[in-house]
């Protein structure tokens, strides 16, 4: 029934005026797009018909999900909510047969300044730079494009912070979620003072739910890809590492159990951004929390 119902979706988004293919950007990979209302990050039916072409066409290639936001608002809002919208896009795709390991990246990208703010409320889609040449690819870029009555809102409207323990709980089992103004002191494995508040309040929130449990990530900036960073306080290359553990050794410490309990370090990895400017190595330096079972 599922496959009946996604192939008549299929078939009247080929037939919308909301539609439209392009070739692929060969300099990007972008092969496709969903637009978002605003302050949004769930999937009506003409962007499930989108995802549901994508599974169909590229479901044996290596993609990346990058998530974006107009720039209302708080900046730290708009980090969380690209990122809801980048795991929604995810999700759906592995939901509905897309392999989880051929998603290669999930890229929280935050607020976009430029152009007309409706089409910043985003998720791009991109294949692996080494799939360009293979000659099974259609060079199409599907795009959902929502009608002007759906995309012209109040652009005054001011968005909610959402609270860190019900982003939390809105995270499905495999998702995760970086941990903002969780920040460390530079090459160092401890925390800025300004930063234990969040450290509490994750606390709390672990405390809050017994059956949540969660793996540490740790993740630096400013290097190449295949390496970890130098800390200071051990004279080790996996700075990443220690700063997960920290957080994980803080959380048993006070109470929690180990059983609920992971960390790993990913090193330069998974970058959420392009390191252009400080803010960019700023938004790379970070701690996730992936949800394990709940």
């Amino acid at each position: 029934m599922k496959k009946i119902i996604f192939s008549f979706l299929c078939l009247i988004f080929s037939l919308s005026l909301y539609s439209q293919n392009s070739t692929i950007d060969n300099k990007s990979g972008l092969i496709g797009v969903i637009n978002f209302d605003y302050d949004k990050s769930n999937l009506d039916n003409k962007d499930k018909a989108v995802l549901v072409s994508l599974i169909n066409q590229f479901s044996k290639k290596d993609i990346t999900i990058n998530g974006f936001t107009d720039s209302d608002g708080d900046a730290n809002y708009n980090q969380a909510l690209s990122l809801r919208r980048a795991n929604s896009v995810k999700h759906f795709l592995i939901k509905n047969g897309y392999p989880a390991s051929k998603i290669i990246g999930i890229n929280a990208n935050g607020e976009v300044a430029n152009g007309v703010k409706a089409s910043n409320r985003k998720v791009e889609i991109y294949l692996d730079l080494e799939t360009f040449n293979s000659p099974e690819i259609d060079t199409k870029i599907i795009t959902a494009k929502k009608p002007v009555s759906e995309v012209i809102k109040v652009e005054t409207k001011k968005k909610k912070a959402v609270p860190l323990k019900d982003e939390i709980s809105n995270l499905e089992i495999g998702e995760s979620l970086a941990i903002k103004n969780l920040n460390f002191k530079p090459g160092r494995h401890f925390l800025l003072p300004e930063s234990e508040p969040t450290l509490k309040d994750l606390l709390q929130i672990l405390k809050d739910n017994p059956t949540l449990k969660i793996e540490v990530q740790g993740h630096i900036c400013c290097t190449t890809p295949d390496l970890d960073g130098r800390d200071n306080d051990t004279g080790t290359m996996n700075l990443s590492v220690n700063r997960a553990e920290y957080i994980y050794n803080y959380f048993i410490n006070n109470g929690i159990s180990p059983y609920r309990l992971s960390y790993k370090g990913f090193g330069a990895s998974k970058p959420l951004v392009r390191e252009i400017t400080d803010e960019d190595r700023l938004k790379n330096r970070r701690v996730e929390i992936m949800v394990v079972e709940k």
